[in-house]
């Protein structure tokens, strides 16, 4: 399956397009997709050194607040930042479910298995592994019934961190839990007393965690970035913002930075010690679109976050009322580079 679209005036590679699924959908697909307007999702979730990465596609659609997906075509691609000729890796069933994780998803370094949450209440987990080999999926087990989600996995692909509450413990908040790529030996690596610790992120050598620390109620929540070593000790926040990712270097922590009202929101990194914090994207479309609620401003940076291997680049979601797709920024620079976009 290959797909490659012109390239974009200012674009130093061609923009790949993951094709439409134009074929025969089983009758509740058909049913739920009919008259809507195809709004499909493109996130990054592995970035190699072979210039490759790994894109979770949703086929998506949409009619004002209502939502609907079918799977076929939904799955992981390999999309080449050279070529821009995508290649597909897992589609369909169960490949789709975790592409489009409404609770969170990610890779191991290499691209070779996905972690994905969904809310199953009757399971003691709720992480399941998927591999691309083969399309099989495993259910993590933990300790405790456990609400777990947002996973992210460690540079050297041997653990999971991911939001978690456990309900044998009886907790209020959620904590950063740690568990093996296995999903054994569950533990909780951070305190939450008054506010919610989110969406992990790992330090390159596996000894620190950033995570998004939120307090305050929905609509007048203040959100943070913080980072502790992995025995809970020296914790400290950084600044106000969210869904962290650490770079491969370990000089930068790249995050989303929210306006206090509104939906507008930037891409910015900052050292982990709290230095040099600086806006490296940021929206500069002119118009709106409605999904049932807004107007939302065109083009805005949404997570997962994905730097490249050398730490120059970081590649994120743009949503526009045509679909989403993946971009990438040069943090030096702030050259903006298109990698996919929709197949109209």
């Amino acid at each position: 399956m290959i797909g490659i679209a012109a390239c974009a005036v200012g674009q130093t590679s061609p923009v790949a397009t993951i094709p439409r699924y134009r074929g025969q959908l089983s009758s509740d697909d058909a049913r739920y997709v009919t008259g809507m307007n195809y709004d499909p999702v493109d996130a990054p979730f592995a970035w190699l050194p072979t210039n490759e990465i790994l894109i979770g596609h949703s086929e998506d659609y949409s009619s004002a607040d209502v939502f609907a997906r079918t799977c076929a075509g939904s799955g992981f691609y390999w999309v080449s930042l050279t070529t821009g000729v995508t290649r597909a890796v897992a589609v369909g069933e169960p490949a789709c479910e975790a592409a489009s994780a409404h609770d969170g998803a990610a890779a191991d370094p290499q691209g070779h298995w996905i972690v994905f949450a969904m809310n199953v209440p009757i399971n003691r987990s709720g992480l399941f592994k998927l591999f691309l080999s083969t399309n099989n999926i495993d259910t993590l087990p933990t300790g405790c019934r456990i609400y777990h989600d947002q996973p992210a996995v460690s540079a050297d692909g041997r653990f999971i961190a991911g939001r978690g509450l456990c309900r044998d413990r009886n907790e209020d908040y959620y904590r950063i839990y740690v568990t093996a790529a296995d999903g054994s030996g569950l533990r909780a690596v951070s305190t939450s007393d008054s506010a919610g610790d989110e969406m992990p992120a790992w330090s390159p050598d596996g000894r620190r965690i950033a995570f998004q620390r939120s307090r305050g109620e929905p609509g007048d929540r203040i959100e943070e970035i913080s980072i502790q070593d992995l025995d809970g000790s020296h914790r400290r926040s950084l600044t106000r913002g969210g869904s962290p990712a650490w770079s491969p270097d370990g000089q930068w922590i790249a995050f989303l930075s929210r306006a206090s009202r509104g939906y507008e929101q930037t891409l910015r990194i900052i050292r982990p010690d709290g230095r040099d914090e600086r806006v490296v994207f940021e929206s500069k479309e002119s118009g709106t679109y409605s999904r049932g609620w807004g107007p939302v401003p065109e083009g805005l940076p949404y997570g997962p976050l994905m730097w490249s291997p050398d730490s120059r680049w970081i590649a994120f979601t743009r949503r526009f009322d045509a679909g989403s797709s993946v971009w990438r920024v040069d943090i030096a620079t702030s050259h903006l580079v298109r990698v996919t976009a929709p197949d109209r």
